[in-house]
């Protein structure tokens, strides 16, 4: 497995192979990971993505959002809660100028670029799932 995420809080975990594929964007950092039960020559890394970029298209995407009133997250008022639809506008993803970013007020999504898209294809990598938006 190349990509996969931990399930307590959904932080992306990568392969050596991974990281190479990813190379060394801005914003994004890789922290060493020990995993319990694989072999130590398996070297495995925390993918930390510094970057958000406010460019989700509201008026062409289906989402939900969180209220002030929400019975379980009523601190995340405002920010997006889950996505039907998510349209991106591109110019402002573009514009940002990161390969590999987070969409602020919804930090679950992990985009990249048309290049890393490539990259991780060209790879092989195991375990990333790749939608366009």
């Amino acid at each position: 497995m190349d990509f996969t995420s931990s399930e307590a809080y959904g932080v992306p975990i990568v392969s050596a192979r991974m990281r190479n594929a990813l190379g060394n964007p801005p914003g994004v950092r890789f922290l060493n990971a020990r995993i319990e039960g694989q072999d130590e020559s398996d070297r495995y890394f925390v993918l930390l993505i510094e970057s958000t970029v406010e460019c989700v298209d509201e008026s062409h995407s289906e989402f939900e959002q969180f209220t002030v009133d929400d019975p379980v997250r009523p601190d995340k008022a405002g920010q997006f809660k889950a996505f039907f639809k998510l349209v991106l506008d591109k110019a402002k993803a573009s514009a940002s100028g990161r390969p590999i970013f987070r969409l602020a007020r919804f930090d679950l999504a992990i985009i990249v670029n048309a290049d890393v898209k490539r990259a991780i294809e060209e790879a092989r990598v195991v375990g990333a799932e790749i939608e366009e938006v």
